[in-house]
């Protein structure tokens, strides 16, 4: 698996990282853009604004939830797109997941 990284960003409270990623499945190759960022919240605020603006604007549905982690999937994710939220109470962090397919291509 070969990848680039096309930006990567952190602050005392946020994390982004942007990257090309060639992968390989059933003999093909194909190319595909990741995209993983976090958030570390600073209060119950923010997780409620959140949470609101996944579930009841953008349509993501609550998929596990355990005393560690809540994960928000959107019903239209595929193998060639997904992305989801991660949400880790104890340490308050939001987790943003994206691996959109670019292309297939022939190496």
């Amino acid at each position: 698996m070969s990848s680039i990284i096309l930006d990567q960003n952190s602050t005392e409270f946020t994390e982004t990282s942007n990257k090309i990623e060639v992968q390989k499945k059933n003999g093909k190759s194909f190319v595909f853009q990741i995209k993983n960022s976090y958030k570390k919240l600073t209060n119950v605020d923010q997780l409620n604004h959140i949470i609101n603006y996944l579930v009841l604007t953008s349509g993501y549905l609550m998929n596990n939830q355990s005393n560690n982690l809540i994960k928000f999937d959107h019903p239209l994710n595929s193998n060639e797109n997904i992305c989801y939220y991660e949400y880790y109470p104890r340490e308050m962090i939001m987790n943003k997941f994206e691996k959109k397919l670019l292309s297939e291509v022939s190496l």
